[in-house]
């Protein structure tokens, strides 16, 4: 940013796209959940809770959705509603989330002088406020600061980018919310320069590197961040998690060589479905069948688990 005038009036525009986005959310979704909803370094996010789907499942957001949200949003920021602030007793308050749990929560840990409303460690002896900011008919829990109204957002320098998982408060023991994240900017040409920024990170990261060159995968049902190798993955006498040849005299066994550990591991009888195997000493290997090549491949895990999936 050039000066400080533009960064405090880009922490605005991306706190307020924060509120516009959930407004559009709630607006499709009025059964939503809300969360926190901060600005961060690139842009902004807000966490959301949308209940069980109609298979009684946690539902989640589609590319649809997104869309759908993006193009309501840039509606909001069209009609120009004001950012209008208020502060409330904590009566007036539960009250106006009585519907909000998550709020709920925040309400309480703000009383207490013990958090702020993304549930963040307050400063002690700060005085407890609790206050919220509309615009339309739309109001969340928050302290500001905003822009004047929405038509002062830049309604061509936002986008909105991808959806993640996130405990809520940061707590593994807690549920889990889908955290909608956005990018923004002053300038269409700024937001331009952040998603080719993107683009050419994306084209030499090794996990999609890798995965283009066949030399391995990803499951989620194994988990997103752990690589799969395939056979092109091979790297004959070398150290860590590797393929070797199929044993010819052990059928249904792959030998394997880790950390100065090596030995075989028979396949599960059940080829098709995710199975750990106990070897001795070393650990759970998850293996899982891949029809991607002419003949199924087995692949292995490239590192040991410590906890076990199926029988």
């Amino acid at each position: 940013m050039a000066n400080e005038a533009e960064q405090q009036r880009l922490y605005r525009v991306r706190h307020s796209l924060a509120h516009v986005m959930a407004q559009a959310v709630v607006e499709r979704y009025p059964q939503a959940k809300m969360g926190i909803g901060p600005p961060i370094d690139t842009g902004f996010y807000y966490d959301f809770d949308l209940g069980p789907g109609d298979d009684g499942r946690p539902r989640s957001f589609t590319p649809e959705d997104l869309e759908q949200i993006e193009r309501r949003m840039r509606q909001i920021i069209g009609q120009r509603f004001p950012f209008e602030y208020r502060e409330l007793s904590a009566e007036d308050a539960r009250t106006q989330f009585a519907e909000q749990p998550y709020k709920l929560e925040l309400i309480d840990a703000i009383l207490a002088g013990g958090a702020d409303e993304y549930g963040q460690e307050q400063e002690n002896g700060a005085e407890p406020v609790l206050s919220t900011y509309r615009q339309s008919d739309f109001e969340d829990l928050c302290r500001g600061p905003h822009v004047e109204h929405t038509g002062k957002i830049p309604s061509d320098a936002f986008t909105l980018m991808n959806v993640a998982g996130a405990y809520w408060r940061g707590d593994e023991h807690k549920p889990m919310l889908q955290r909608i994240y956005g990018t923004a900017w002053l300038r269409k040409q700024d937001l331009r320069e952040h998603l080719q920024m993107l683009e050419e990170a994306r084209k030499r990261d090794h996990r999609r590197l890798g995965q283009d060159l066949e030399l391995f995968t990803f499951d989620d049902e194994v988990g997103p961040g752990l690589p799969l190798w395939l056979p092109r993955g091979v790297e004959p006498g070398g150290s860590g998690f590797k393929w070797r040849q199929v044993l010819p005299d052990v059928p249904g066994c792959h030998r394997f060589a880790a950390a100065g550990a090596s030995g075989a591991v028979p396949f599960p009888t059940d080829p098709l479905a995710a199975r750990t195997h106990r070897d001795g000493g070393y650990g759970w290997q998850l293996w899982r069948r891949y029809e991607c090549c002419e003949n199924p491949c087995r692949v292995r895990l490239a590192g040991p688990l410590r906890i076990a999936r199926g029988p």
